[in-house]
């Protein structure tokens, strides 16, 4: 399982404080490879239900600043620790 609790708190550049302590958080985004997510909607049940376990691992994470919306990405490439800004 992908771990992404490695942040609990940091600064955009923009000065705005961010963390991750908020959920569900309107900020915070799970983001799926076009793979991964066929994978998910190809597991599901007999009733087309998809489970929590399935969708849990995403592809990496990323939260929108509220101030600027600017977006932070988490743990691109399988390296938790590659963080990336975007404007």
């Amino acid at each position: 399982m992908t771990e992404v609790r490695l942040w609990e708190k940091w600064t955009c550049r923009c000065g705005q404080a961010m963390n991750d302590h908020k959920a569900p958080d309107p900020n915070a985004y799970s983001v799926y490879s076009d793979e991964l997510l066929e994978d998910i909607f190809n597991n599901t049940d007999e009733h087309d239900r998809i489970s929590y376990e399935d969708i849990s691992e995403a592809s990496f994470y990323m939260w929108k600043c509220p101030n600027c919306g600017s977006f932070m990405v988490f743990g691109e490439e399988d390296n938790q620790k590659i963080v990336s800004l975007f404007l």
